[in-house]
């Protein structure tokens, strides 16, 4: 905002000084005015705001998709952006006029919607940066000076509320805040529930809507900047910008040493799809809102759905029998001291399963089964399985009317 206004009285002092004419002083409001400003205002009000609303939240927003952070690890700054539809951004434009919103209020609201999806979390808080130019000041939008700030941003995102109703919530909330943006990010740690020593948040929200461009493009017709570009350095390891246009710039900053590439591409693209979810559907609940994209929606639908495979249709007992003939003397079953090897396992079964059949066992009997876990109760149902059999499991801790009641019910006659 400063740097725009900075070029603004460049430019026009140098136009008045080509036309001979001597530069006009300066009346807009001094930095120093801003500062006596802040001095006289009372920090009672805003404690009693902030730890109203910071009250209960005591550890920040997980990072969504973030890596663990390494001890030795250097920040690595990497951005992406998009560019909204024109069509989109018109859309969204006339959106806020008719239900009396700010696009900040909307695009802050679709990021909180992609951080609750991705973190899994309600209560979502992350820092805002605000312009800190109170409209108590007299003409402090066109002072020069720091007066920019970062707040905590705290939203509950109540699935069962509709997207226009939870919209119009966190705009008012946001126009409440305004009374206390002054307030030093300092004192807010303090207020609240956070442990001395823990950041209140990891992540920022940003909204560039001073664009210097244009401030210069409009100060001359004899000067301009041909090439303009900035170079921004911040220890938050994730940080999403907006830029207001005729399309609307979503841009991510990130530390590329705590997310893989795929993350912010992700976040970005459910960032747009959550726009346009908010505008299309403001009568639904915000838990039916879909964040996902069509080639997404194809992907876990199908794409991580193609697991057919053929298995073995032979029955549980053949497969035992042809493992035993590859691996003899492989270890087929543990049961506390005692191992069998798919050999020995093998000749129990056949043992067992022949004594069944000499006893007249037809196909398909079921067979009382009446014993506790143990090595020998895998041989007996396996056993069971190759006389032809069916087991009913009767485990010797039921009361014995139970026991009975099975008996007679199962009919088993072994």
């Amino acid at each position: 905002w400063s740097l725009g206004l900075l070029f603004q009285e460049l430019f026009t002092t140098y136009e008045q000084v080509r036309s001979g004419r001597l530069p006009a002083e300066s009346e807009s409001t001094s930095f120093r005015d801003y500062i006596a400003w802040l001095q006289r205002q009372s920090l009672e009000p805003a404690e009693h705001y902030w730890r109203k609303t910071l009250r209960g939240f005591t550890a920040p927003t997980p990072l969504p998709g973030a890596l663990p952070r390494s001890p030795d690890s250097v920040l690595r700054r990497q951005h992406l952006n998009v560019w909204l539809p024109a069509q989109l951004t018109t859309d969204l434009q006339a959106f806020v006029r008719q239900h009396h919103l700010t696009l900040n209020a909307l695009v802050q609201a679709a990021w909180t919607l992609v951080l609750s999806r991705h973190t899994g979390e309600q209560d979502i808080l992350f820092g805002a940066t605000t312009s800190g130019r109170s409209a108590e000041v007299s003409g402090i939008e066109h002072a020069i000076g720091l007066f920019i700030n970062t707040l905590p941003v705290r939203i509950f995102v109540d699935e069962d509320a509709t997207a226009l109703s939870w919209l119009q919530q966190l705009h008012t909330q946001q126009l409440e805040l305004r009374q206390f943006e002054h307030t030093p990010l300092t004192h807010l740690q303090r207020w609240s529930d956070v442990p001395r020593g823990t950041p209140l948040f990891e992540s920022l929200f940003i909204v560039e809507n001073f664009p210097v461009d244009a401030a210069v493009n409009s100060a001359s017709a004899e000067l301009g900047i041909r090439d303009f570009s900035a170079r921004e350095q911040a220890d938050t390891p994730l940080e999403a910008y907006v830029i207001p246009g005729d399309s609307l710039e979503l841009r991510l900053l990130f530390d590329a040493a705590r997310f893989e590439p795929s993350t912010p591409e992700r976040l970005l693209r459910h960032w747009s799809v959550a726009l346009q979810a908010l505008i299309s559907t403001p009568d639904s609940r915000l838990g039916t809102l879909s964040l996902v994209t069509g080639e997404e929606r194809e992907q876990v639908l199908r794409s991580f759905n193609a697991s057919s495979r053929r298995f073995d249709s032979s029955c549980l007992h053949l497969q035992f029998e042809a493992q035993a003939v590859l691996t003899p003397d492989a270890t087929a079953l543990s049961f506390g001291d005692v191992s069998l090897s798919y050999r020995h396992l093998l000749q129990r079964v056949r043992r067992v399963s022949h004594r069944l059949q000499s006893l007249g066992l037809r196909p398909d009997a079921p067979v009382g089964l009446f014993v506790h876990r143990s090595a020998d109760m895998v041989a007996a149902m396996l056993a069971i399985l190759h006389a032809g059999g069916a087991y009913v499991p009767l485990d010797p801790d039921y009361p014995s009317d139970r026991l009975s009641w099975m008996l007679q019910d199962s009919r088993a006659p072994f």
